[in-house]
């Protein structure tokens, strides 16, 4: 069973489900405190990233707009 779905964006919004419940008991699902933070300050970033992805995508499409 896959648990992360293909896209990125989707991956972003799985993890953002998933975290907050490991982070409750990072040892029952095998994981340490210490990497639980990596994983939420990674999460922080791609959602910067994806944030400002879809910030470019609407400035590229505005000035393709305004030059036709």
């Amino acid at each position: 069973m896959r648990i992360l779905p293909k896209t990125p964006a989707q991956q972003i919004e799985r993890l953002n489900t998933l975290v907050p419940s490991w982070a409750e008991d990072p040892q029952a699902i095998g994981l340490s405190v210490e990497r639980i933070n990596q994983i939420k300050e990674l999460l922080a970033i791609a959602k910067q990233a994806h944030a400002a992805a879809i910030e470019a995508r609407l400035t590229a499409r505005n000035a393709t707009e305004a030059f036709e």
